[in-house]
């Protein structure tokens, strides 16, 4: 019964160990979500500015008939 009981308990410290903050691929995956999130902020940016300078232009076309 006891050596049931020992790997049972290292398996479940070795499962918490692999769940650590201090974990380098823990960390490394979070980093990488980070870029991704800037990335994925700066593209969403760029498209409204670009969206706003199309409406913009189109105004001016409109109202000054560049067209």
């Amino acid at each position: 019964m006891e050596p049931a009981y020992d790997s049972a308990k290292q398996l479940k410290s070795k499962s918490l160990k692999s769940w650590s903050f201090n974990d380098p691929e823990v960390k490394r995956k979070r980093r990488v979500a980070s870029y991704k999130l800037y990335t994925a902020e700066g593209r969403m940016k760029l498209s409204l500015r670009k969206s706003i300078k199309w409406l913009k232009d189109k105004y001016i076309e409109l109202r000054y008939g560049w067209w």
